[in-house]
């Protein structure tokens, strides 16, 4: 057959390499090309070329398809998610989300969001993975943005959905639009909450809430709680909040308490777990201003979490950089401080939900460290545009002057 095209140099051991009858080798562009000229194609890389825009349209037409099913399958949804792996994209989740949202298909979205099914939303090594994460900020983007008679309408039959819930909505916490989308759909859930984790994880970003908006935490309290079988990232939340609780209450007691808790989990844990412990408690520390405690966990955890796991984004090292920046500070090490501080990149946390929400800290810690009169007063103004976005009570003229100088709650 070759030889009635006339193409001509090819051997019968390199043919039988080719097709793994001998021990394979890397064919020869010479090769390649003679065979891909046999298809009739110019040379490999045209062969290359239009073959994988043939399977890429072959791709999009069987995703075209899946969104007009009823339900999905197993073999379906292992197609789609050996897509997003392959493509490093959530787009293939997302295409078809979007799609079965408008077509009010909640059974469907079920299969999609089954963990047993679409496995890389979480792994036994992590709470929730990178996709799980990034498919929950995209979901999240799409339900800001729709019409509000129309997001009134999905939304009680989308987060009946259990694992919804879990995925896309707990692991994503939107603190920009917890006075607005987002803090709409907690209300929607907090009726239906029935493990005591949503119920836990539910009181907490509730009391969070209502610190942020009326200064006032109320106490969370829960009954034989086993926090060892909670995910590590609620069990940061958990002292963070009550941290934060028994200081507004002035129980410096309880407070001691929980911190002394803290500390032993947490110096116990694997460095692996540094992150998950970590992510919400130096929230709460920083919203309360508890620098002495932001310096024990930047001097406990920095070389683990940013040399040795440097989890996947940037935010963790903008986080503790500007922890960094504080500490120098509290430590009248202004240069230092400074140095740092003209080294953060605010860009890199630029697609998060959250970002106006850490950027008011960000711009606190600026007013304080400019010594420009019109620098500081750009971090004022940007600190009130934020201020006024979140609609956060709590971050007022007063919050912003004594930032970084008073260490205790006022």
């Amino acid at each position: 057959m070759l030889e009635e095209q006339q193409i001509k140099g090819i051997g019968f051991n390199t043919l039988r390499r080719f097709w793994g009858l001998l021990p394979q080798t890397n064919a020869s562009q010479n090769t390649l090309d003679k065979l891909s000229s046999f298809l009739g194609y110019r040379s490999f890389l045209t062969y290359s070329k239009e073959k994988n825009q043939h399977q890429k349209w072959l791709t999009e037409a069987r995703l075209q398809q899946l969104k007009h099913k009823d339900r999905l399958s197993r073999s379906d949804l292992k197609f789609i998610q050996k897509m997003c792996e392959t493509q490093d994209s959530v787009y293939y989740i997302i295409a078809v989300f979007e799609h079965a949202v408008y077509f009010e298909k909640w059974d469907y979205l079920s299969d999609l969001f089954n963990p047993n099914y679409i496995t890389l939303l979480n792994s036994p090594a992590e709470d929730v993975t990178e996709y799980a994460a990034k498919l929950a900020q995209l979901i999240n983007i799409y339900l800001n943005h729709l019409p509000k008679p129309y997001f009134d309408r999905i939304i009680e039959p989308l987060i009946i959905n259990y694992h919804f819930r879990y995925y896309m909505i707990y692991s994503c916490i939107d603190m920009t639009n917890i006075n607005h989308r987002y803090g709409e759909i907690i209300k929607t859930i907090q009726p239906k909450a029935v493990h005591t984790e949503e119920q836990l994880f539910l009181a907490l970003l509730n009391g969070l809430w209502s610190y942020l908006n009326t200064g006032q935490a109320p106490a969370v309290n829960f009954t034989n709680l086993d926090l060892d079988l909670l995910p590590k990232v609620l069990v940061g939340r958990y002292y963070g909040y009550q941290i934060l609780q028994a200081k507004v209450s002035q129980n410096s007691v309880l407070e001691d308490e929980y911190w002394s808790e803290f500390k032993k989990r947490f110096e116990q844990a694997k460095s692996l777990d540094f992150k998950w412990f970590l992510v919400e408690i130096i929230h709460h520390l920083i919203i309360i201003k508890d620098f002495k405690k932001l310096k024990y966990l930047l001097e406990f955890s920095y070389e683990p979490v940013l040399d040795d796991i440097h989890l996947r984004s940037y935010f963790d090292v903008f986080i503790f950089n500007l922890i960094d920046v504080i500490i120098s500070f509290q430590n009248v090490d202004f240069k230092r401080a400074k140095v740092i501080f003209n080294q953060i990149d605010t860009d890199v946390i630029e697609r998060r939900l959250d970002r106006s929400y850490f950027l008011i800290f960000y711009h606190c810690v600026g007013y304080h460290l400019q010594q420009d009169k019109n620098l500081k007063l750009s971090h004022q103004k940007e600190y009130f545009d934020l201020a006024k976005k979140t609609q956060f009570k709590i971050f007022n003229q007063a919050y912003l002057e004594n930032f970084l100088t008073a260490t205790q709650h006022n």
